[in-house]
């Protein structure tokens, strides 16, 4: 069993995100998704590619010392949630395809998400 880990966000780029942490825990790091959480109260309690929709940032506040992958892609939406997880010192771990090619001096700062290709 790895590490335990959400996705934030239940549209496409979550559920490649999903998919890139399985990549990762078959290489490298290991990691165990505990399912989705979105701020759309109407989605909680659904089943997305397998993962279980979670329910939202209260959800977090609830379950302490899970890591957050944030795969929401609006840049504004994506900001204020990070920001808040932030504040909430919620680990937002690098996650780096085994695939990727970059350089040794190239820095990636906390919740940077690098997938395959």
């Amino acid at each position: 069993m790895g590490e335990p880990i959400v996705v934030y966000g239940t549209g496409g780029l979550g559920r490649e995100v999903a998919e890139l942490i399985s990549d990762i825990t078959r290489t490298g790091r290991a990691w165990d998704v505990l399912g989705l959480i979105t701020d759309d109260q109407s989605a909680v309690g659904q089943v997305i590619n397998g993962l279980l929709v979670l329910g939202g940032q209260e959800w977090l506040s609830q379950n302490t010392g899970i890591a957050v992958a944030v795969a929401v892609g609006n840049a504004a939406a994506r900001r204020r949630i990070i920001s808040a997880l932030e504040a909430a010192e919620i680990e937002l771990p690098v996650l780096e395809h085994p695939s990727v090619q970059r350089g040794r001096d190239v820095d990636i700062g906390p919740g940077t998400i690098l997938c395959a290709g």
